[in-house]
């Protein structure tokens, strides 16, 4: 959107020794294929998310709406960017000299201004699933909320720079119209580099959590997968700056399509991250049914009643808790006894003011003899660490 974008036009002569099999060159099928694949990935990703967390009962809390929130922008980035095949996009701009280069640049610019904000949506929703998951650790709540704000900030500051760049903002697509432009280089940079940062401190800030919870092997596996996604999401963002950081090039119309299509997978591929938690009780599902994984002899508390005894304690309690999913509200219930004999046994939870009661689960031929919220197996009694609430 420079004016070096703009010389190119005037001075990029269509060279008649240039050879067919380049001038016939066309990346525009690979722009479609991999905006429509982003697309469907970020529709189904969201799509799962709310059926998985209805289908727990455990009802809907702010990351949700939010993850919400993201997806009209991660599709507009990807229709945005899938319609700029229609202006030149993918081809040699050897070969469309011809064209009238404003409405190229008219799709670039709300490409841009809506880009910054298809990757804030889907980090605030990640901030916001480290509060629910971990609820009674102040230090990531007050990270998280400072966090949230300094992405806020900057994207407030970045939209300004993007859509005031050009005095008056008709000049940005149209050179035509008398005015002032800013350089666009520095512009570029601010966009990018602050989102990789984010992207580090965002994973950084779990990492001495999740290392230190004891959690059973479904949910170790979904946070292993989400880390594994949020690691992507950084790494996508850092190869596109490499791209954003090149040289301006004469023939951009095919050489931006490198930077073009990293940058329409990072919206998608962050939705996915902080979807992919949810997801645990469908996964347990499907492998059930293929017979992949047997259902656990002793269960942490019911769901349903597990569900009843989580509604009783938020109410019977001031300070507000997101909404827990089946097996987020056992971690609820493992306050345990001092004595060897954990049936029957109850202390108070000093921390949250309410009497909590255990007691042992017997399964014989496979059903349940007994209800409580732990269970004994093979003499031993599990643990959950009151800081590790289950997320799926």
């Amino acid at each position: 959107m420079d004016d070096q974008f703009r010389e190119a036009f005037s001075n990029h002569s269509l060279d008649s020794q240039l050879p067919a099999s380049f001038l016939n060159q066309n990346r525009q099928p690979t722009i479609i294929a991999e905006n429509v694949f982003m697309c469907v990935l970020a529709i189904t990703a969201v799509a799962l998310r709310f059926y998985a967390r209805k289908a727990s009962r455990a009802g809907f809390w702010w990351d949700d709406w939010v993850t919400l929130m993201a997806l009209p922008y991660s599709l507009a980035i990807n229709i945005f960017s899938a319609e700029l095949i229609t202006v030149g996009q993918g081809v040699h701009l050897v070969t469309i000299l011809h064209a009238n280069p404003s409405p190229y640049f008219k799709q670039l610019y709300f490409e841009f201004v809506i880009y910054a904000p298809s990757l804030v949506f889907f980090k605030i929703a990640m901030l916001l699933f480290y509060v629910r998951l971990f609820p009674h650790h102040r230090w990531l709540k007050v990270s998280s909320w400072v966090l949230g704000v300094a992405i806020g900030i900057w994207l407030v500051i970045v939209e300004c720079l993007i859509i005031f760049a050009c005095n008056p903002i008709r000049r940005t697509w149209d050179r035509s119209v008398p005015g002032t432009c800013m350089d666009r280089g520095p512009i570029f940079i601010a966009q990018s580099i602050p989102t990789v940062i984010f992207d580090l401190i965002i994973l950084a800030l779990a990492v001495p959590l999740v290392w230190g919870v004891q959690l059973p092997r479904t949910s170790r596996i979904a946070l292993i997968g989400i880390f594994m996604m949020g690691g992507l999401v950084t790494v996508i963002s850092i190869v596109r700056l490499t791209y954003a950081l090149k040289p301006v090039s004469s023939d951009f119309t095919w050489n931006y399509v490198d930077l073009s299509l990293w940058s329409d997978t990072e919206a998608p591929i962050g939705l996915l991250s902080v979807c992919l938690p949810t997801y645990g009780g469908l996964f347990r599902k499907f492998l059930e049914r293929l017979h992949i994984t047997r259902p656990v002899p002793c269960e942490i508390t019911p769901a349903s009643e597990a569900r009843g005894q989580a509604s009783q304690v938020r109410q019977s309690s001031r300070v507000s808790t997101p909404p827990m999913s089946d097996v987020e509200s056992a971690a609820w219930f493992k306050e345990l006894g001092d004595a060897g004999d954990h049936a029957g046994s109850g202390r108070k939870n000093t921390k949250s003011g309410f009497i909590v009661v255990t007691k042992d689960i017997k399964v014989l031929n496979g059903q349940e003899s007994g209800r409580g919220s732990c269970c004994e197996c093979s003499g031993e009694t599990p643990t959950t660490p009151k800081s590790a609430r289950r997320f799926f």
